[in-house]
């Protein structure tokens, strides 16, 4: 008996490399399974990542390109009403009433089909003459305390002026006013004229654009003033998005580029979206055109989240399935 007890120990010494030996084939098949898994899981979450990255720059393209096209549409619709307002200072060498004032609008073609009303206001401020249909009988409405009134008083060389959005004395409703000097022949000041764009003209000619859901065309001034929006948001006129710190930086860059592109997290809700911003050319006004991230990218992300759940299923038949080492 203790002359076997050196082979026991030697075999007993030796089996585990024997084992591990032998068990080579079953090692080399589950490294090569697992190798292939992790290749190929891998590839096809960087073919994933590569496709998330061309949905966004594609809709990066096509927020760009219809910018483009509203810049256009926006800067044809202010000048051709800038130059109604044009007319009426080279029209009225005084200011006219009510009945001058429509019969003269009636004779303007390009007033049909716009949301606009047309009223003049002496240098006091008080409207003397208007288009709407309807003014209080008691007393005069004025518009002495309206920012594209004053600057008219302040400033001689203010050509056109583009007010914040506003809920008209005239119209009772939200709209944009366009004003301009009237001066008589000798070229003293004798009133203003002030054109009110209806806010909601723009917002539906902009609810037509297809931004997707989340989506949102905005107009602003210059100074950062939202003038109408699709969708409209509640309280978005009072708001100055220049003074965001999400927004500050866009503003600054806008001064020195016609166009600043990429994603920016909204003052106003809070979502992230893909947007571009153009200067309107020859005007105070910045065209905004934007898509919701989530919303572009929900078609990869949901895939992804799919893919690796079945990773973490193929994970666990790896380690219980033939592949595992066991």
């Amino acid at each position: 008996m203790p002359a076997d007890q050196p082979a026991s120990l030697e075999e007993a010494h030796a089996s585990p490399p024997r084992r591990l030996y032998e068990a080579r084939p079953q090692i080399g098949t589950g490294l090569f399974c697992l190798c292939a898994i992790v290749v190929f899981w891998a590839t096809l979450l960087t073919y994933l990542n590569q496709v998330e990255t061309t949905a966004a720059d594609q809709a990066q393209r096509d927020v760009s390109n219809l910018t483009l096209a509203v810049e256009g549409q926006v800067k044809r619709t202010i000048l051709g009403l800038d130059q109604v307002l044009l007319f009426a200072d080279r029209e009225f060498q005084q200011l006219p009433n009510d009945a001058d004032l429509e019969r003269w609008a009636a004779h303007i073609p390009y007033l049909t089909g716009i949301s606009v009303r047309l009223a003049v206001a002496d240098t006091q401020g008080n409207i003397v003459a208007s288009t709407a249909p309807a003014r209080p009988v008691t007393g005069w409405l004025t518009i002495a305390d309206r920012e594209h009134f004053r600057i008219q008083m302040e400033r001689a060389d203010a050509g056109l002026v583009t007010g914040r959005s506003i809920q008209g004395r005239v119209t009772g409703g939200w709209v944009i006013p366009l004003s301009r000097r009237i001066t008589d022949r000798a070229g003293k000041l004798i009133g203003v004229t002030v054109l009110s764009l209806g806010r909601d003209y723009l917002e539906r000619t902009f609810a037509m654009l297809d931004v997707g859901p989340g989506g949102a065309v905005t107009l602003f001034r210059d100074d950062g003033y939202i003038l109408a929006r699709s969708p409209a948001l509640h309280g978005m006129h009072g708001h100055n998005t220049s003074e965001e710190p999400a927004h500050a930086e866009l503003y600054h860059r806008l001064k020195h580029t016609a166009v600043v592109s990429g994603r920016v997290r909204s003052p106003l809700d809070g979502s992230e979206r893909i947007a571009s911003f153009r200067k309107v050319s020859g005007l105070p006004l910045v065209v905004g055109i934007s898509r919701s991230v989530d919303e572009v990218l929900a078609p990869v992300r949901d895939t992804r989240q799919r893919i690796l759940w079945l990773v973490r299923l193929q994970r666990a038949l790896f380690v219980w399935g033939p592949c595992g080492i066991g």
